[in-house]
């Protein structure tokens, strides 16, 4: 299995960083950020940074519900500065108190979730549609 699959299919696989992401392809990266809600545009470089940043945002607040005890638990576990710092990262507005902050993230998670899903779903379905090469076991 190649390593883009691989990392399509498992967020813990040990492929994730900053050594393995730029031997992909600039096609299969872009994938990746359009999946996981980072943006895709600029040098194969800052893309595979960014994708690498964002992924990291996401498993950080990924135990956080997206209710009010949510909100209270992240404001809880991290300071202001951490807040900022993925709020910065996944390119949001990073200005206010620490609920404010709380709140801006989980809602950019449960946004790029559904359209990350949305994404894959149309993108497996549009590989579905397309024909299989046939193999023959000699």
């Amino acid at each position: 299995m190649s390593l883009f699959n691989e990392l399509l299919c498992s967020s813990d696989h040990e492929g994730w960083n900053e050594w393995d992401i730029p031997k992909l392809k600039l096609k299969e990266i872009q994938f990746l950020c359009q999946a996981l809600g980072a943006p895709k545009s600029g040098t194969k470089e800052k893309i595979s940074i960014r994708l690498l940043a964002v992924r990291q945002v996401r498993l950080k607040i990924s135990k956080y519900p997206a209710t009010d005890d949510g909100v209270y638990a992240l404001v809880a576990d991290y300071p202001k500065e951490a807040l900022k710092w993925m709020a910065k990262e996944a390119g949001l507005w990073r200005s206010g108190n620490k609920k404010q902050l709380a709140v801006v993230l989980l809602n950019w998670r449960t946004r790029v979730r559904v359209e990350g899903q949305k994404f894959l779903d149309q993108a497996f379905a549009a590989a579905a549609k397309t024909p299989r090469q046939l193999c023959f076991d000699l």
